[in-house]
């Protein structure tokens, strides 16, 4: 099963771990909490393709997931805000 997750570059910039094609990762994830924003990003049809967010500085336990995979693929975005 492949999921498409989003990832914060702070919250990986701020304590997570290097990953690159090919690692295995554990990661915390959560539902997309704002959609609309990640739809002003990405576009409504690569948004909805989205399943998660990494997010290891929640305080919201109750909506949260562990999953551990292989990175099969990085896409990168780049915004300005």
């Amino acid at each position: 099963m492949g999921l498409t997750i989003w990832v914060d570059d702070w919250q990986v910039e701020c304590c997570g771990d290097p990953f690159a094609i090919g690692s295995t990762v554990s990661w915390t994830v959560l539902p997309i909490t704002d959609p609309d924003w990640l739809s002003d990003v990405l576009g409504p049809e690569r948004a909805a393709t989205v399943d998660a967010a990494e997010d290891h500085h929640t305080d919201a336990p109750d909506h949260l997931r562990e999953i551990t995979g292989v990175v099969q693929a990085i896409s990168t975005v780049h915004c300005e805000f």
